[in-house]
């Protein structure tokens, strides 16, 4: 769609949302359910309170971070990196929810190593599974401009790895020799 991408990818993780969350949380784990995230790092911690009010829900976690993504073709398009303002929603039925759109380059001026993407909306959703409890539903969609030149058949390369992520999830959660433990339940 000219200058923009968008995905959507939904499928099933046999794990619980609030591990399946745990896991996802943890950016050392990131690099093995997805192959482009190179690093990211936490510019400004918000106020979950302030957050949680503005948005009516119950948030646990909200931040400003970098995120810095490797090229999927090096030889023809360069790395990506995006500064985005971050929520994650806890709902007592154990759903985890994260909200993302791109935040002010004032938080982290752009830089020549990298393009920076720009967020329009993103999210994920890792919800219980009511045909197979234990499990996971797992929704990510994504709205975004790459910036830059990017060739068409790289465009329709990547996509449907983004839509794939649960399967990358679930294939990298499978690996593991137990489960990390659960997030908690908001009080």
């Amino acid at each position: 769609d000219g200058d923009f991408t968008h995905t959507k990818g939904v499928g099933t993780i046999d794990a619980p949302p609030l591990n399946v969350a745990t896991f996802m949380t943890d950016p050392s784990k990131r690099s093995q359910y997805d192959d482009l995230f190179k690093r990211d790092t936490i510019l400004r911690t918000l106020d979950p309170g302030a957050v949680s009010k503005a948005l009516g829900a119950n948030v646990d976690v909200a931040d400003v971070k970098h995120v810095e993504f490797k090229s999927p073709f090096a030889m023809v398009i360069g790395p990506r990196d995006c500064v985005l303002v971050s929520c994650r929603i806890i709902d007592p039925d154990g759903t985890v929810t994260v909200i993302l759109a791109s935040a002010p380059d004032t938080y982290k001026p752009p830089t020549k190593k990298y393009v920076r993407a720009t967020v329009f909306a993103a999210g994920i959703r890792v919800a219980p599974n009511p045909a197979k409890p234990g499990t996971s539903i797992m929704s990510n969609v994504q709205m975004m401009d790459p910036n830059g030149s990017i060739p068409g058949y790289v465009i329709k390369a990547v996509a449907p790895e983004r839509c794939a992520m649960s399967a990358q999830v679930d294939a990298a959660i499978k690996k593991l020799s137990r489960l990390p433990d659960p997030l908690p339940l908001p009080p």
